[in-house]
């Protein structure tokens, strides 16, 4: 039987900005980023688990992305016993390279799986200084024959797999820290209706940055890096901490959106000291650090841009605009979403409708979203399901986008579409786009037709302050600029 989050005995109407706020009072009240279970400071290694549960339970998200089949999970364990040996990322003796920790999701460009994340680095990096460690996406790896200094970290997987059942068995907490846990589950009762299971995940999590971090201990003294990067860091916490260990400076990547609601990036607390997070940040533009408590000094947050959009804009620079909408799906919100775009391709049948949905939602739409699987032989509606369509390609053909928070979005708007938020959970992501009048927000699909057919808006879209032009080589110079190997080479 699947785990479920939490016991919901009551339901209560909250928007997901207000659960945003109650969780940060919750942080300050209880000082929860210094609570330090079995030598662990748990709190940063839960908090974004625990909002987007509490967002499901209430009924606020979906599921954000498909689950593991047992099929799939029964492949991996031979796969990932195939890799461990063919891929192992303990093989190779050389030292004092760069180990970059990639997307596992990769993205199509010219038949080429690519992580677009970390490749334009890989492409400015000498290939014999650095190494690539990769983790599989819903259980697969997307290679390209051109993939090289790759290691895989289903070693570890299915080392933490098999440590956890034998850890996990043991007493983790005393009387005090059950207290505590108890506690908190009461203030989320009182506050919210449900209890989640707080003493279940933070065992999980406990075990988890342990023995992770005892692998990426002895993975860091055995390969002695120079810098560590990596994408998402909320997930990597036992990595950061075996760098900071071994006095290894780790850079993140910046890969999505982020804003005052995204737990995995935003800290108001300023006098809070918050482990666990990467020394420096390359950002996409001005406006995420601009926006967002981000933990670091402005310093260390470097606006680099995204080298592929970048590369993106200047590539499709020209491409005519047809009546065309993209509507840009998401798991936490893609059912809603889904019914809005077939009821509005009813009505506005001289525009193509695309349907465009995330890669997590791949495996399940069709079970799932009834009503969008039951209207695929509309004429005007073409429901994308492969990461081999050029959704820049779409956007920049398209007239029009609609979404609610995707970093999509903001790259449609970078490619001149016309932009349409639905007012579903997660749009306060955007809120300064509402606020500077660069896009509509409607309620439902009857407010959609309604802007497409009378669409305007109060201000343009400033792409670069959002997306900095990026120029080859600024990656490396920014990651490089106080190495000493590169300062006494070049």
């Amino acid at each position: 039987m699947a785990e479920r989050w939490g016991d919901k005995s009551l339901m209560f109407d909250y928007k997901m900005h207000e659960v945003c706020s109650w969780i940060l009072n919750l942080e300050s009240e209880y000082n929860l980023f210094d609570l330090s279970l079995q030598g662990v400071r748990i709190w940063k290694l839960i908090r974004f688990e625990i909002f987007l549960g509490a967002c499901k339970a209430l009924g606020i998200y979906g599921e954000a992305h498909a689950q593991s089949t047992v099929r799939s999970k029964l492949e991996f364990l031979f796969l990932g016993l195939y890799n461990s040996i063919v891929h192992n990322p303990f093989v190779g003796s050389d030292t004092g390279k760069i180990l970059i920790f990639r997307h596992p999701r990769k993205v199509s460009v010219s038949g080429n799986w690519l992580d677009v994340y970390t490749q334009p680095l890989v492409e400015e990096l000498e290939p014999k200084s650095y190494e690539i460690f990769e983790s599989p996406y819903l259980t697969k790896h997307f290679l390209t024959a051109e993939d090289r200094n790759i290691r895989y970290l289903d070693h570890m997987l299915l080392s933490n797999a098999f440590h956890y059942v034998f850890k996990s068995l043991k007493k983790l907490f005393s009387a005090a820290d059950i207290s505590m846990i108890t506690e908190l589950e009461n203030r989320f009762f009182k506050k919210f209706g449900y209890r989640p299971f707080f003493e279940r995940i933070i065992a999980r999590n406990i075990t988890r940055f342990k023995v992770s971090e005892v692998y990426y201990n002895r993975l860091i003294r055995k390969k002695m890096p120079r810098k560590i990067v990596l994408v998402v860091s909320y997930g990597r916490e036992a990595l950061i901490s075996a760098a900071r260990k071994n006095n290894v400076e780790v850079v993140e990547l910046q890969h999505g959106t982020m804003s005052p609601y995204h737990l995995g990036y935003s800290f108001p607390c300023s006098d809070c000291e918050i482990p666990y997070f990467p020394d420096r940040i390359f950002s996409f533009g001005n406006f995420w650090k601009d926006t967002v408590a981000i933990p670091l000094s402005k310093d260390k947050i470097h606006n680099v841009g995204f080298p592929f959009l970048s590369y993106k804009l200047r590539r499709l620079e020209g491409i005519k605009k047809k009546k065309q909408i993209v509507f840009i799906s998401q798991g936490t919100i893609g059912k809603q979403l889904s019914e809005i775009a077939v009821a509005a391709a009813k009505v506005l049948k001289d525009y193509m409708f695309i349907y465009k949905l995330h890669p997590g939602e791949y495996r399940r739409w069709k079970s799932d979203y009834i009503e969008l699987n039951s209207c695929m032989g509309l004429g005007n509606l073409l429901i994308v399901d492969t990461n081999r369509e050029d959704l820049h390609l779409l956007l920049a053909s398209s007239e029009f986008q609609v979404g609610v928070y995707s970093t999509a979005i903001f790259e449609g708007t970078a490619l001149n579409c016309k932009t349409i938020l639905i007012n579903l959970p997660g749009v306060e992501y955007m809120t300064t786009l509402v606020e500077k009048g660069v896009v509509r927000l409607v309620n439902n699909a009857e407010e959609l037709v309604g802007a497409v057919q009378n669409f305007s808006t109060s201000s343009s879209f400033d792409s670069e302050y959002f997306f900095k032009n990026y120029h080859v080589g600024d990656m490396k110079r920014m990651l490089l600029d106080d190495d000493p190997v590169q300062n006494k080479l070049g």
